[in-house]
């Protein structure tokens, strides 16, 4: 739910095309702004991150939202944002959202 309110709030795509990449591990959407949507639940080893070409895709000025970067190697990511959803219940989530590089934060795809 998450990934398709960045999505369809940016503009992107339509939340009911937004879909977990569980099986083909990254979706793409781009249109002014360009959102990389990962998905590592599958991944059982760190290397296999490379086939994806996730290196690529930071290179890039996009964002990338990566479910389950604990599976990364910790020298692969530097994430400026980390999102953490918590159960709280059946009916309650909580959000946590951490801000780790200031410095490179920015304004993506706003304006």
């Amino acid at each position: 739910m998450l990934v398709k309110g960045i999505v369809s709030g940016l503009g992107l795509a339509d939340a009911r095309e937004v879909r977990s990449p569980s099986f083909v591990f990254v979706h793409v959407f781009h249109n002014h702004s360009t959102v990389y949507h990962v998905d590592l639940y599958r991944i059982e080893q760190p290397v296999e991150v490379e086939s994806l070409g996730l290196d690529d895709f930071l290179a890039e000025r996009a964002l990338v939202i990566v479910e389950w970067a604990e599976k990364l190697a910790p020298s692969h990511l530097e994430p400026d944002w980390r999102v953490r959803l918590e159960v709280i219940s059946d009916t309650e989530r909580r959000i946590r959202i951490e801000e780790l590089h200031a410095e490179n934060a920015s304004n993506f795809g706003m304006g």
